[in-house]
């Protein structure tokens, strides 16, 4: 049995029998809020890998890989609160970067990273913000690898420590940086056939999400958790949970 609230009692003892409905409207969808896209640009740039993130002054940071006599270039671009009214087309060529492969941004306060791959389709570099993407450090190898890189993805902890995903073909492997020093490349312990994207994002742990083929070859859409110790134990994968397929 419910009991019923102060209110409903003293409707229940109202002279009136006149009913009615109050109704209220949210925009969420269970306890999350429901984000309302707006259109910002829509520019002449080609569809190709590219990636963002928002620094902490609000600062809009892009970059794009633009294919040119088959080979990449690399450009970034860094808007200032950005608005409707902001000028979205004016980029900063980085460097001649391999074609088949995307590029990964990811941020904290100050802080901006920047990822992608060189043109030996093996070697993954990076170049670093400390003022929010206005300028940068020069640009630094972190590792190569013996067979060709695909897909980047990277996220930032509150203390700067970072975790950088990239895909081998059907392997995805996660490299970590902690207290400013980069670990050794880690591989998954999942199985899929194929990868054609990856993303992730810090809560407790590394939350990450995957695109691709499975065994039966059917396309579809998985995520997994990289444990820092909240919900998985610091350094292991958990199962793939599939999402859509």
């Amino acid at each position: 049995m419910r009991s019923l609230s102060d209110t409903l009692l003293a409707a229940q003892k109202s002279p009136t029998s006149t009913p009615y409905v109050k109704v209220e409207i949210r925009n969420n969808i269970g306890l999350v809020t429901r984000l309302d896209w707006e259109r910002l640009y829509e520019g002449s740039e080609d569809d190709y890998h590219h990636a963002l993130t928002i620094s902490g002054d609000g600062s809009l940071i892009r970059a794009r890989i633009v294919l040119f006599e088959f080979q990449g270039i690399l450009y970034r671009q860094r808007v200032v609160n950005p608005d409707p009214d902001s000028d979205f087309s004016q980029w900063t060529q980085i460097a001649n970067v391999c074609s088949a492969t995307g590029t990964a941004l990811t941020s904290n306060g100050a802080n901006v990273i920047h990822f992608w791959v060189d043109t030996d389709h093996l070697t993954i570099r990076y170049q670093e913000s400390s003022d929010n993407g206005a300028s940068w450090g020069s640009i630094q190898n972190l590792l190569a690898e013996t067979e060709p890189i695909y897909y980047l993805a990277a996220a930032m902890k509150s203390n700067n420590d970072i975790c950088l995903l990239y895909s081998r073909s059907s392997i995805l492997y996660a490299i970590k940086r902690e207290a400013g020093s980069w670990g050794s490349a880690t591989s998954w312990t999942n199985s899929l056939q194929s990868i054609n994207g990856i993303a992730i994002d810090y809560l407790g742990d590394w939350d990450i999400v995957i695109t691709g083929r499975d065994e039966n070859n059917y396309y579809g859409v998985w995520q997994c958790v990289y444990g820092d110790g909240f919900s998985a134990s610091i350094g292991t994968w958990t199962t793939l949970k599939e999402l859509s397929k």
